[in-house]
């Protein structure tokens, strides 16, 4: 079954593809052609018993995402035998062991030609055209907050929450979002703070009234902690609710889109964007490939401690709410999906 998102038809392509993207999130995988504005379907990304692959920012079933991303490729008429690659973001609390695994489905089992590994946050920033801006994404189960300057991600200042729009569905739940986006900037330098509270990027699954409610409650807590250079400084939302959600696919059509020399030195101002493979490094050096430099590898910035294992702060859930257990390039962007 297919959803048509936008005015574009959703017919299969036939011949000679040209550069095409794919999206998988909360509600749906987004097929279209890297360098397009829009997609052109939308395949519904679970079952109707609301299986889930990729639960709380991992992926949890493997054999399940394989499967979607296979079903991806042969709709957009992508046979294993031509050559193709493939441009991902990781799922939010990816460990390096995710990360090793999702490299090998790609290249084992769906036969990609080359790999480009990137992260939402620089998605979501390489739609917006800015360089540097603070990326609120978030996803059906988990959530990012990245300050991001001049392309380099500010490590130090990441903020990632394992809930997400499933668990946030009024407004009385949305604190714990607020105060992690002021204290995220509170963990940049002084004078990255301006720059940061004038390009606030939404990603993902936000309501209108989240949106109305951001710039007022930031204010307040910047003005508390002092965190505001004056108490007439701008916060500035970046983007509409309609335009963030499609922000992560578009990122991704753009990036795909790109010139084969950035693609294997993905570098753009002072960061590099993401990590580029082919099938030849992989058959050479194995999954392990992107890890092997340091420097490299950290661009990924992978979770180090699994997210089982982490100790991440829950909001506090209405009564009315439970919480649920736990060149020819393809583009493919994962977190916690099911049926739209």
């Amino acid at each position: 079954m297919l959803n048509n998102p936008t005015s574009m038809s959703a017919r299969p392509y036939v011949g000679t593809l040209p550069w095409v993207c794919i999206q998988s999130d909360a509600t749906r995988t987004l097929l279209g052609k890297c360098g397009e504005d829009e997609p052109i379907g939308n395949i519904p990304t679970s079952t109707l018993d609301c299986f889930c692959c990729i639960e709380r920012g991992r992926i949890v079933n493997w054999e399940c995402a394989s499967a979607v991303w296979q079903s991806c490729l042969t709709y957009l008429g992508v046979a294993p035998s031509s050559p193709h690659g493939v441009v991902t973001t990781l799922p939010i609390y990816s460990t390096r062991k995710d990360i090793e695994r999702m490299i090998d489905v790609f290249f084992k089992d769906l036969k990609a030609s080359a790999l480009f590994l990137t992260n939402p946050w620089i998605s979501a920033i390489m739609a917006s055209g800015a360089v540097t801006g603070i990326v609120i994404h978030q996803e059906d189960t988990a959530i990012a907050i990245t300050p991001v300057v001049k392309m380099r991600v500010v490590e130090e200042a990441v903020v990632r929450l394992q809930f997400g729009a499933r668990d946030l569905k009024q407004s009385q739940s949305w604190k714990p979002i607020f105060d992690s986006i002021n204290a995220s900037i509170g963990k940049c330098s002084p004078a990255l703070r301006p720059e940061l509270w004038s390009r606030i990027i939404l990603s993902g699954h936000f309501p209108e009234e989240f949106e109305e409610a951001l710039e007022p409650e930031l204010r307040v807590r910047a003005t508390k902690t002092g965190l505001m250079p004056n108490e007439n400084f701008d916060i500035l939302i970046d983007d509409t609710i309609a335009e963030g959600k499609l922000s992560t696919w578009i990122g991704l059509s753009i990036i795909g889109a790109l010139s084969s020399t950035l693609h294997e030195n993905p570098v753009i101002e002072d960061g590099a964007i993401g990590v580029y493979i082919t099938s030849e490094q992989y058959r050479q050096h194995g999954a392990s490939f992107p890890f092997k430099n340091k420097a490299q590898g950290s661009v990924l910035a992978y979770n180090a401690t699994p997210a089982e294992e982490a100790v991440v702060p829950s909001p506090p859930v209405p009564s009315s709410l439970h919480w649920e257990s736990p060149d020819q390039w393809v583009s493919v962007h994962s977190d916690a999906f099911h049926t739209q």
